[in-house]
């Protein structure tokens, strides 16, 4: 009896989490889809997930990626592709109707006419305005880009974990 309350608390608990959405904020070509393949390879890293990590030196993978993880019981959406306004909102759509609790994706610092970032201020007030927004670093020091990226993906996760505990 006792799992079975244990798993029915579980479940409220899981009904009663608002999504939480996490934006990977910069300019163009500030390395946000490699920030997000960080967070992704890092979950799945520190959670043992069968999941495959993503190589970030394929730029092709790395900059449309979308992962649905499971992170004890917590269901997180990782979404590279949030420059294309129209595929964004597919996937925090599909990512919604997953009932994702956290939701991490890109979006480029304009806030203008047709951009991602006024498509989820417009579309999704509930989560932009209650959102968690980590910007990115940049370097022309190219043995500093990739360790930047994962500092940034760094806050990210213990972010990610912190919600999920």
């Amino acid at each position: 009896m006792a799992q079975r309350s244990e798993a029915v608390i579980f479940t409220l608990i899981q009904l009663n989490m608002k999504t939480k959405l996490i934006i990977i904020r910069g300019n163009a070509n500030t390395g946000k889809s490699t920030v997000a393949a960080c967070v992704h390879n890092m979950l799945v890293d520190m959670y043992k997930l069968e999941d495959k990590t993503i190589p970030l030196d394929d730029e092709a993978r790395v900059s449309t990626f979308h992962s649905n993880l499971v992170v004890e019981g917590h269901s997180i959406a990782v979404i590279s592709e949030g420059d294309r306004e129209q595929k964004l909102k597919e996937q925090i759509d599909d990512a919604k109707s997953r009932n994702a609790n956290i939701i991490v994706t890109c979006l480029r610092s304009k806030n203008r006419k047709g951009s991602s970032c006024r498509m989820i201020m417009t579309d999704y007030p509930e989560l932009y305005n209650e959102s968690v927004q980590v910007w990115t670093s940049f370097s022309t020091d190219k043995s500093m880009i990739i360790p930047l990226k994962k500092a940034v993906a760094e806050v990210i996760v213990n972010i990610i974990v912190k919600l999920i505990k």
